[in-house]
C-alpha cells in the first residue's frame, strides 16, 4: 500500500504521545517523582513539536506537488523533505503522477501547435468565436486581410471590424451567403460559410471567409485556360494538315515530272484539296458551335407548362433511331408551370434526354426517369440506367468543346448550363457511376 509507511509513523508516533501522556499524568498524582515528572513533560514536548514538524514536511512536499499541478510548471522540483526511506512510496507515486501530467501537457501543446500550423496554413481568413463575439482564434490570413497588428491579439469581433459581427448575423438570419466590409477605405465583398460546435456545454462558432474577386478571378483563369487550350487544339489540327498539303500539292505542280506526269498530279492535287476541304468543313463547324454558345440570346420568358413540354419531347425522341425501345419513367405529381424561354427548355431538356440516350446503347434494360416536383424551386432530375461518366471526366462535362464521344461537338451541357445560368437556375451532376447518372436542375418558382 502506497501510504503504509505514511500511517506506520503517524500512528506510531501518536501512541507514543498517548503512553507518555498517560505516565505523565500518573507521575503528576504521585508528586513524589518530581524530576520524572519533568522529564515525561519534557519528552511530551519534543515528541509533540517531531510530530508537527513531520506533518508540516508532508504539508509543504504536498503543497509544492499540487502547485506544480495548479501552475503547469512541471519542470518544477518536487520539495524533497519527505524523500525518507519510510515515505519514498508517496513520494516516488507524486513523481509519477507529475510525469504524467508532464507527458499529457507536452501533447496538448503540440496538438495546439499543429492546430495552430494548420490553420494557418488556410488561405482564407478563418475565425473562431464564441457567442458572446469573444475570438478565441484567428489565422494570418485574418490579420492579413484586415490589416492588423500582428502583435495584438483581437479579443472581439469588433476588434477586427467594427460592424462584422452585426453583419454575419444578419447574413445568417437571411440565410445569406454574401458580406460587404470596408477595409481601409476599400469596399470588399465577401463569401463566407459559418458553423458551430460546442466544447464542454460552451458553443463556438467558426467562419471562413472569402474574397469574392478572387473566387471569380479563379474561376474565370480556368475557364479562360481551358478554352483556350481547346480553341488552340481545335485550330491547330485544322491549320497544320492544310499548310503541310498545301506544301505538298506545290512542290508536285511545281516539280520537273509535273507535266510528264500529268494525270498522277491532277488526282494527287484533287486528294489534297478534298483532305483540305474537309479540314475546313470542321473548322467552319468548330466556329459555328462556339458561337452557338457564345451568342447564346437572353431568354424570352413566357409562362410555360413543363408538364406539356415534356410529353412533347419524350413523343419526338421516341422516333429517334438510336432509341433502343427505351423505357420512360415520367413522374409529375401535377401540373407545373415556369416563367422561362420554352424553346431553350426544350433544348435543355432534350439535350440531357439525348445524352442518356447514348449512355444506355449498352444497357439490357435502358430506363430513363424523368421527375418534376415543387419545392423553393422547381427541381427536374433526368437519371438513366446508363454507363455513367468516368470520375476524371465529370470535372470537365461542362467545358465547351469537351467530348467523350467520337462524334461530339462538346456544347451540350455547356449549353445547357449557360441557358439554366440564364434562367437564373442551377443544374448539378447529382451522381454517376456505371449503374447510371443522374442530373438535377433548380428553376426559380413563378
Amino acid at each position: 500500500m502506497t501510504y503504509k509507511h505514511f500511517y506506520i509513523q503517524i500512528t506510531f508516533r501518536i501512541l507514543l504521545i498517548l503512553a507518555n501522556s498517560i505516565f505523565l499524568a500518573f507521575e503528576i498524582i504521585n508528586t513524589e517523582y518530581i524530576v520524572s515528572t519533568i522529564n515525561l513533560a519534557l519528552l511530551l514536548i519534543l515528541q509533540t513539536i517531531l510530530l508537527i514538524r513531520y506533518i508540516s514536511k508532508v504539508n509543504k512536499t504536498l503543497d509544492s506537488f499540487l502547485s506544480i499541478l495548479q501552475s503547469q510548471e512541471y519542470n518544477n522540483t518536487i520539495n524533497k523533505t519527505i524523500e525518507t526511506k519510510s515515505n519514498k512510496d508517496i513520494y516516488r507515486k507524486m513523481l509519477k503522477i507529475k510525469s504524467q501530467f508532464q507527458t499529457s501537457n507536452l501533447e496538448k501543446i503540440i496538438d495546439e501547435q499543429f492546430f495552430l500550423q494548420a490553420i494557418d496554413h488556410i488561405e482564407s481568413p478563418l475565425i473562431i468565436y464564441n457567442n458572446k463575439g469573444i475570438i478565441k482564434k484567428i489565422n494570418k490570413s485574418t490579420i492579413h486581410t484586415f490589416k492588423l497588428n500582428p502583435d495584438i491579439k483581437p479579443f472581439h469581433l469588433s476588434s477586427i471590424h467594427n460592424t462584422l459581427e452585426q453583419d454575419i448575423n444578419h447574413a445568417l438570419t437571411n440565410n445569406n451567403t454574401l458580406i460587404e466590409l470596408t477595409i481601409k477605405h476599400s469596399p470588399l465583398q465577401f463569401s463566407f460559410s459559418h458553423n458551430s460546435f460546442n466544447i464542454a456545454e460552451n458553443k463556438f462558432n467558426i467562419i471562413s471567409l472569402q474574397k469574392v474577386n478572387n473566387i471569380l478571378s479563379n474561376k474565370e483563369s480556368e475557364s479562360y485556360s481551358k478554352i483556350i487550350r481547346i480553341l488552340n487544339h481545335e485550330i491547330m489540327n485544322s491549320l497544320t494538315p492544310i499548310g503541310s498539303l498545301a506544301s505538298t500539292i506545290k512542290r508536285h505542280l511545281t516539280s520537273n515530272n509535273a507535266n510528264q506526269d500529268l494525270n498522277y498530279t491532277i488526282n494527287k492535287t484533287i486528294k489534297g484539296l478534298d483532305i483540305i476541304e474537309e479540314r475546313v468543313s470542321h473548322l467552319n463547324n468548330f466556329i459555328t458551335s462556339y458561337r452557338t454558345i457564345s451568342c447564346l440570346p437572353q431568354p424570352n420568358l413566357n409562362k410555360i407548362n413543363l408538364n406539356q413540354i415534356i410529353s412533347n419531347i419524350i413523343k419526338l425522341v421516341d422516333k429517334y433511331p438510336s432509341n433502343n425501345k427505351i423505357e420512360f419513367k415520367i413522374e409529375i405529381p401535377e401540373a407545373i408551370y415556369i416563367h422561362a424561354d420554352q424553346t431553350q427548355i426544350e433544348q435543355v431538356i432534350i439535350n440531357l434526354i439525348k445524352n442518356s440516350i447514348d449512355a444506355t446503347n449498352q444497357s439490357e434494360n435502358p430506363i430513363i426517369t424523368i421527375k418534376i416536383c415543387r419545392e423553393e424551386m422547381i427541381i427536374i432530375t433526368i437519371t438513366d440506367n446508363g454507363c455513367g461518366i468516368k470520375p476524371e471526366h465529370q470535372t470537365n462535362i461542362y467545358t465547351p468543346f469537351f467530348s467523350t464521344k467520337n462524334n461530339g461537338n462538346g456544347i451540350g451541357l455547356s449549353l445547357v448550363k449557360q441557358i439554366i445560368h440564364n434562367h437564373k437556375g442551377l443544374i448539378q451532376l447529382k451522381h454517376s457511376d456505371p449503374n447510371g447518372t443522374c442530373f438535377e436542375i433548380k428553376l426559380p418558382t413563378p
